[in-house]
């Protein structure tokens, strides 16, 4: 028994080894789960702020963007306005510009029309004079008749004094007025 002895020393060392490895292997295992579980956390944690992160940088140059999009807007309004008001004046000074022409164009030819007018009663004036001028003659002439006649009639050999006759009116050139 005495040479058994080491053997079984030996032996019950080892199974007192493998008894410890058992028990220990569990807590081993565990322990290297628990660094791969943390490792994987942490590497999700970090991915998740990464990823939380560029999503706050997203929606910030979305805002950024939107902001942008609303002051161009705003712009391209202010300038549809602006250019509003410049047309509208432009139109108002084109109407104002045209409206005086009109009156000076009609204040022209109502002078032309004065003008005119003021010719053509004169004009009338001097042809009423003459056709006044020529009825008395025409009366003058045929009371002059009359008066040869009644002599002639009367046999009266003596002339009456006569008035001298107008040249003829085609022998004489027309005056112009």
């Amino acid at each position: 028994p005495a040479a058994g002895a080491p053997q079984q020393k030996r032996s019950k060392t080892q199974e007192q080894a493998l008894e410890h490895e058992r028990r220990d292997f569990p807590s081993e295992y565990e322990s290297r789960w628990e660094d791969a579980e943390r490792s994987s956390r942490r590497k999700l944690q970090e991915k998740a702020k990464h990823a939380s992160e560029a999503c706050t940088d997203l929606q910030r140059r979305l805002a950024e963007l939107d902001a942008e999009r609303e002051s161009e807007a705003a712009m391209r309004r202010e300038r549809l306005e602006e250019e509003k008001h410049l047309l509208s004046e432009a139109k108002e000074r084109a109407m104002v510009e045209l409206q005086t022409e009109f009156r000076k164009q009609q204040q022209e030819i109502q002078a032309r029309v004065d003008a005119e007018r003021e010719r053509c009663g004169r004009l009338r004036g001097q042809q009423m004079r003459k056709t006044d001028d020529l009825t008395r003659e025409v009366t003058d002439v045929r009371a002059s008749i009359e008066r040869v006649r009644d002599n002639y009639r009367s046999g009266q050999a003596r002339t009456p004094d006569l008035p001298a006759l107008p040249a003829p009116h085609s022998a004489t050139p027309r005056q112009r007025p």
